[in-house]
Formats: C-alpha cells, structure tokens, sequence
C-alpha cells in the first residue's frame, strides 16, 4: 500500500545547473511482503515523476473552460483539490467552450462570438485576443502536443492539425472515418488518447488511445472502451490522464480502465455552469524521465531500471531520475531518489485463547505485543467494530473471532492478525466420600480432567485414597488449564461400633493410608481420662476394649488426634454393646 506521506526537499538552481546535494525526494511504501521488498508499478513511478516535476516545473493544474463561468482551474489534484477561478467570459468572448495550454503554458480559448475563431488569452489581465484560422466550422475539441502542435476537431470524423511553423493553416491529421471527437487530444507517456463519440447527441464516450511517431504522426488507434458519458474534455499532467464532465474533473487509468472523481463542480446551472474544455499546465511539455541504479549510469545514460521494479536493497533504495528537455535537447538535472520500504507492525498475538467458564466467566486477556505510544489499534468482533477498544491489548468474556489491526502513527503501515477465542468448561458435579476413598466427579469440555485436593499436585485419577481430616477443598481443571470452582467437604471417619464380633461395625478405624504421617491418637472418656494412646496409621484398630479385653460400657468417647504434639483434629466415637 502507498503511504499518503511523501518528502520533499525542494531543488536549487544554481547558475541554471542543479545542486544534487539539496535535491533529495523520499517516497515511503509499506513493506507488504514482510521481506524488505516492493514492486513499484507504473503509477508509482508516475508519482515519482510528479513529486519530482512539481518542484521543477510547478504543481499539476488542470484549466477547466465553461460557457458562464469562463476559466478556471483546479489545484492539488493529488491532495486536497481546490477551484480557482481565472477569467470570467466579457465583452470580449460571451462564453468559453474550449480550451488548450501549449509547451509555453499560453492559454487559448473558443468562445461564443465566434465559433471558428481561436482566442489566446492574457492571464493575468484576463483579456481575449481572436486569431484568425483556416477553419470554418465549430470546433468541438482542441489541445496542444509536445511539439506545440495545435489539434481541433469539428462536427465529423476528421482531426485537424496545424504546425508550429504555419500556427493558423490547419490540415487533415487523420479522418477515423466513423463519429466525431467528444474531447480533446492529449499525450500521455508516449500515446495519444482521445474522448471520442458516435452521436454527437449521445453522451456515451469511449477512450481512443492513438500511436504516434516521433513527430505525432498518427500511426494507429484501438477502442479502450467506455469512459464516463459527456467527457467534453481531456487533460494531462505529469504523466496522467484526465477527463472533464460538465459536472466533474475525474482521473482515467488508461491500463485497466478505472476512474476516480476528482472535484465536483459546484457550479449546477444548465450549460452556463457547465464544465466543457479542459487542458493541464503542463501537458505540451516535452520531457524526458529515465531511472537510474547509481548517479554514473544516469549521467551515462546506461543501465535504465524498467518498471515493475523490486528495490534490490532490502528497506532503502537510492534510485536516479534523469531528466531531459527534448525541445532544446538539454539535461535539466540528476535527482536522488528515496524509495523507503516501512516494516508493518510485527503483531505477535496467540491464534486462540480459552475463555474459562465454571459457573462465572474469567475474563481473557488478547494481547499485541505491541505498545499504544506508537501504535493506533482497531479490534474487531465477528467483524464488526469495537470502537471503544483502541489499546494495544483487548481483556474480553466474549467468544468470537477477534481481528486486531495496528497501524504506525508515524509510517501509517498497518497489519492485522485474527485470532478466536474458544469457551471452555468444567464443573464439580458431585464428591463422593467413601471410608477409604473419596470420588471425585467432574463435567465439561476439553478432555482429559486434571484433579486436585487442597492445592497439592494435579493428578489424572478422580479417586482419591490419601487425604487429610476436616474440611477438603477439591479442584477440577481441564486440558484447557480451566480450573472449576473450588468444592468443600468435611471428611468425617465413621463413629459407632458395636464390638460384637458379627463382623460390622466391630472397631473404629481409619481405612485411607495414612502411614506418611506422624501421627498420634488419645482416646479419652467424657470427663478426660485417657484409655488409648496410641501411633495412628493404616493398621490402627480400637474395638472399644481395654488391654485386658474387657469391653467399655456404651457412651460416647472422644479422641484426639496430634501430630508432634500439635492438635490437628478431635471427634467422638459413639459405642455400643449388644
């Protein structure tokens, strides 16, 4: 893509010669390869030419005739166009039809007063001086060629052309045997074109694109198609073609046919606001442009670049652009040339992110790896635009496709990356506490599940076998890293035995490994006497006797269970002889 932002350092004449060390041009692209290189088009190196002649030369202007408003032109075409006016008609010419400008930028009109008549016009007094011709019809278009000879063409099919020798005798330059001229005969890079009609009452033009010789001599001419209807006018200004319609000046691509408007005219009244005749400031101008690799090979005319043209210097290219007047065959100077290709903004963003859902969303974090200091940001959602986040980073609890696009606020290069953001979930439905295990059930998406109890390490199995007493808070988590709310549970050993020997319930127990631990257990009656001390681990029974085998009477007994003498949990037992 083009960067709007061109630089340039205006050249200095010195004693008629150019100073190269003050000409510097810079023309900045942004690296759409991601390689260093760019293919620079015939547009491109037009615009070269146009950065280039505009110091030289002037800027590109396009004069514009109309029957009521007389003369005008338009400015910064390429930028922000404006309409001056020039020279209203007056007593002199009632109205202005056609217009032509030639290599010396004199203006010539035709006018109402008479049809045959050409007038050239003082610009700065804006007074119109008739010139007698040879011809004796109305003239329907008009132009100047780069070897300042003047082109008409009447109500027919023939086009006339004088000699810059015999200014006023006009002869036949070639008969297209069928339609007649719509507007104007305008040389652009080596072609002529014409805005050409078959029914003088018709508004359908269609663009004639004319070979010539080196003497405009006509050669051949083939039908490029349609252009916009009433284009009464063509223009040219340092390498592009223009056309002109009673209500706009619009820019023609002759390779691939495409139009852009230029400026509307505000002037809407029928035919006297009208615009008819247009002729840019410099299209008479015979000069010669040629591109260079180094300074020698311009000054040596050898070695020209071509365009397309990839810069062979990845990121800078300093090119030469030679430029000759062929109309006295002088060299008008050797500029360096900048061709600048920008890096896009490197948007290093992950291709998906989990959106975390357990019952409440966990917001998701999209980050750039870029910075807003020096960077502007647009995220879209689905493809719709989210125009309160301009931030290099975008924190959402919304699924989707996200697009994020980064532009350089300096280089205005931009890039864009996708990614998407999956929901992901994971639930506890149940635990299950058994007296040697506990079970741990689990739903959601994005297997396998991950299973963890009181923030230990994360284990694939849903049974737990080891665990502590009292309050047991378990986790979930998923392939995703989504982990579930936490769920709570009192692990409680079973209470009451009945020692009876019928094989239920006859001793208190803790069934669950617990041989890691240091732990002990004191068994105690009611009003605190102790009856059992004891090591605590997976072989610890108590039937509720004493160590003479004699049974406790039935009550409620308390315990006690320390590790290094530190309390970490106590109950009760309830027994019960039968």
């Amino acid at each position: 893509m083009i960067i709007l932002k061109k630089i340039i350092l205006l050249a200095i004449f010195v004693q008629f010669a150019i100073s190269f060390s003050q000409s510097k041009y810079k023309f900045e692209v942004c690296d759409v390869n991601n390689n260093g290189t760019y293919e620079f088009q015939e547009p491109d190196y037009t615009l070269f030419k146009e950065m280039v002649s505009a110091d030289l030369f002037g800027a590109a202007e396009v004069y514009i005739s109309s029957p009521g408003q007389g003369i005008i032109k338009v400015k910064n075409l390429s930028s922000s166009p404006t309409i001056q006016k020039v020279c209203a008609p007056n007593d002199s010419i009632k109205s202005v039809f056609e217009i032509a400008i030639n290599s010396q930028k004199e203006i010539f009109v035709t006018g109402e007063k008479n049809y045959v008549a050409i007038y050239k016009v003082d610009e700065e007094k804006c007074t119109y001086k008739e010139n007698v011709t040879n011809l004796y019809t109305a003239i329907q278009s008009m132009s100047f060629d780069d070897l300042d000879n003047l082109y008409v063409g009447q109500n027919g099919n023939r086009i006339f052309r004088n000699s810059k020798s015999n200014s006023y005798n006009f002869s036949v330059w070639h008969d297209f045997i069928n339609g007649l001229p719509s507007g104007d005969f305008v040389k652009v890079n080596g072609k002529m074109y014409i805005s050409w009609s078959f029914d003088i009452w018709n508004p359908d033009n269609v663009l004639y694109e004319v070979e010539v010789d080196d003497n405009n001599n006509f050669l051949s001419y083939k039908n490029l198609g349609p252009i916009k209807g009433n284009t009464y006018g063509l223009a040219s200004e340092y390498g592009k073609l223009y056309g002109v319609t009673p209500n706009e000046l619009y820019e023609i691509n002759p390779t691939d046919m495409s139009t852009k408007t230029i400026i509307k005219n505000p002037d809407t009244r029928p035919f006297y606001g009208e615009w008819w005749g247009a002729a840019g400031k410099h299209e008479a101008f015979k000069i010669n442009y040629n591109v260079y690799r180094s300074e020698e090979d311009a000054n040596n005319q050898k070695n020209p670049i071509s365009f397309p043209y990839t810069n062979e210097t990845k990121y800078l290219q300093t090119i030469y652009i030679r430029i000759d007047n062929l109309q006295n065959n002088s060299l008008i100077g050797i500029f360096p040339f900048d061709l600048i290709i920008n890096k896009n903004p490197a948007i290093n963003i992950e291709k998906e992110y989990t959106l975390c859902y357990n019952g409440d969303y966990t917001p998701v974090t999209l980050q750039t790896g870029l910075n807003d200091s020096n960077y502007s940001f647009q995220w879209l959602l689905n493809g719709t635009l989210l125009p309160a986040e301009t931030s290099a980073s975008l924190t959402t609890i919304q699924k989707g496709e996200y697009e994020v696009i980064a532009k350089n606020k300096i280089s205005n290069c931009q890039s864009s990356e996708k990614t998407t953001v999956k929901q992901s979930d994971i639930f506890i439905n149940n635990i299950d506490l058994q007296q040697s295990y506990i079970n741990v059930f689990a739903s959601g998406s994005d297997l396998p599940f991950f299973y963890n109890l009181n923030q230990s390490d994360w284990q694939d199995s849903h049974y737990f076998y080891d665990f502590p007493f009292g309050d047991l808070k378990f986790y979930v988590k998923n392939s995703k890293d989504c982990v579930s709310k936490e769920v709570t549970k009192n692990f409680v050993p079973f209470n009451l035995i009945t020692p009876n020997d019928d094989g239920k319930n006859d001793y208190f127990t803790f069934n669950y490994p617990i041989v890691k631990n240091n732990y002990e257990i004191t068994i105690f009656t009611k009003n605190g006497s102790i009856i059992l001390k004891s090591k605590l681990d997976s072989n610890f029974r108590w039937n509720g006797k004493n160590k003479l085998g004699n049974t406790f009477p039935s009550d409620t007994y308390w315990y006690a269970i320390t590790e290094n003498g530190k309390l970490i949990y106590s109950n009760y037992i309830v027994l019960k002889n039968y």
